[in-house]
Parts: structure tokens; C-alpha cells; sequence
């Protein structure tokens, strides 16, 4: 079976850093996965080995022979931990005492899709579960890059809001899905607005009495929808940063991806530079 990885994080699973994507299989489908196999890790030069395990920050820490080596030849031990912080805390720690590390600046997601050779086209072997968030959950399934990668049809959506002259309400929102293969069954142009009903309301037009009433329809109908990638001309740094500013003010949680997680903003000191957080959908501007 083969799926378009659409987002991979990294979180807690049975007490130890695990794996978490998520994307659209070929069926149409959507889809998780957890993969707790791969323990985080980095390298250490093999003639640093004894002075690595006589420090009490590399105690819990497991050493494995491997058949790598350094530019200069040189062997090198993998070092692996149950937590991808604890490993950055023992990267840091070493670097400060001179003892040289390697691919320790990989974050745990780049090396998962290194270790598997994949980018966004993958193939899986194993059984799927039932999961409220997504349509099939695979738990440690056999992965692997798609050989002869098939088009996945991801769907769309492309947000706007209209807000204040200060952006401290929200007056209404507009929302156009598709898929990329063009299935006009997918095609919607919907409009979301605080306002009275009228009988000369457009199709498509749905009125809320209150910025809360129409924040929670909001968040339920893009859950329900369930795109793949969300986008928006200044979408991170205006409509989501606003949605999700006025949706704490109201106490809204707002859940717009394939985990019970909060979507968030992760803010940048440089314009244009800030992310959200959508686990399970790619944003983009």
C-alpha cells in the first residue's frame, strides 16, 4: 500500500520518544503512524568510548558497535537514549567537555526518514487499527521508499479571514477546498460569518451569532473536511495568528489537525518566518 506523507513529529509513546506521521494513503484515506523502533541517537569516535562512559550524564545511555567511521577514518560507537531531549541534553554535554559528536544536530524526524530512505511517497506492510483522528493507524508497520510512486490525491484548503481594523474581532471567513487530482466531489466554497440569517443568504453562506459559535464551527468543519495542506496569501502570520489569538480569549481549543493536540503558533523574531503547528497537515503561505 502506498501513502504520501503529509507530516512527521516526534512525541511520547509507552515512556519513551516515538515517531508520529501522518498523510493520505492511496485509497483516499487518511492515515497515522507510530514508530517507536528507532531510539534517538548520535555518534561518538570509538577512542572516546571510555571516557564517555565514565560520565554520569551517559549512564542510561546504550553504545553499539557500527561500521562507520569518520572522515579519517576513524570507527564510531552510536550512542542512543529512550528521549530525544535527554539525547540533546548528553549531545550538549559533551560537546562542552571537547568530546566530539556527530550527527547530533539531526533532529529525531530527519533521521527516521534518513534511516528509511524517504521523503514523501512511501510504501507500507502491516495491519491498521481503527483512530479517531485519522481513517487507518499503523503501529511499527514495515516502511519503505515507493518504488514507482503513484499521484496520491492530497486535498486543499485555502483560508481568508475578515477581522476589525485592529484584528481584535472576527467578522467572517472564507474557505475554498479541492483536491489535486481535481475531484470536483471535493470542489467547496464556503463562507462563515457572525451576522442574522437571511432568505436572500448565497449557497454556501453560514451565519453564527457569536465569534465563539463560529470559531468552534470553524475548527469541527476543517477537522471534518480533513485536508492535507491548508494555505492563504499571510495565512501563519495573519489569519491563524489572529484565529488562534481570539480563539484563546474565548477559551476555544483549537484542533485543527489529526492529533487531540492544540494547534499553535510558533513565532519567529523575522517577519514571514513564523510556523504553525497543524500536526498531521502541512501549512503553507
Amino acid at each position: 500500500m502506498q501513502a504520501f506523507l503529509v507530516d512527521i513529529f516526534q512525541g511520547p509513546y509507552r515512556g519513551k520518544t516515538a515517531i508520529f506521521a501522518s498523510g493520505r494513503l492511496e485509497s483516499g484515506e487518511s492515515f497515522g503512524l507510530i514508530d517507536d523502533r528507532l531510539r534517538p541517537a548520535f555518534y561518538i569516535r570509538r577512542s572516546d568510548l571510555e571516557a564517555v562512559q565514565a560520565l554520569n550524564c551517559a549512564r542510561e545511555a546504550a553504545f553499539e558497535e557500527t561500521e562507520w567511521s569518520t572522515l579519517d577514518g576513524e570507527p564510531v560507537i552510536r550512542m542512543s537514549l529512550d528521549h530525544a531531549r535527554a539525547l540533546r541534553r548528553l549531545n550538549d554535554e559533551l560537546r562542552s567537555r571537547e568530546i566530539r559528536t556527530y550527527e547530533g544536530d539531526i533532529d529525531y524526524t530527519v533521521a527516521f526518514r534518513i534511516a528509511h530512505s524517504v521523503k514523501g511517497l512511501v510504501e507500507f506492510e502491516g495491519q491498521s487499527a481503527p483512530s479517531k483522528h485519522v481513517d487507518q493507524l499503523f503501529i511499527n508497520p514495515k516502511i519503505k521508499a515507493a518504488p514507482s510512486p503513484l499521484a496520491i490525491d492530497l486535498r486543499v484548503l485555502a483560508l481568508d479571514i475578515e477581522t476589525n481594523a485592529d484584528a481584535t474581532r472576527l467578522l467572517g471567513l472564507s474557505l475554498v477546498s479541492w483536491s489535486l487530482k481535481g475531484d470536483s466531489s471535493r470542489a467547496r466554497e464556503e463562507v462563515f460569518i457572525v451576522g442574522q440569517a437571511s432568505p436572500e443568504d448565497p449557497a454556501g453562506l453560514k451565519t453564527f451569532e457569536s465569534e465563539k459559535e463560529l470559531l468552534t464551527a470553524f475548527r469541527d468543519h476543517v477537522v471534518a473536511l480533513d485536508p492535507d495542506i491548508i494555505t492563504g496569501w499571510n495565512v501563519i502570520d495573519f489569519d491563524l495568528a489572529v484565529l488562534s489569538k481570539i480563539a484563546a480569549r474565548y477559551q476555544v481549543p483549537l484542533c485543527l489537525g489529526r492529533t487531540r493536540e492544540t494547534s499553535y503558533l510558533r513565532t519567529s523574531r523575522y517577519y514571514g518566518n513564523s510556523k504553525m503547528i497543524i500536526q498531521g497537515r502541512q501549512v503553507l503561505d
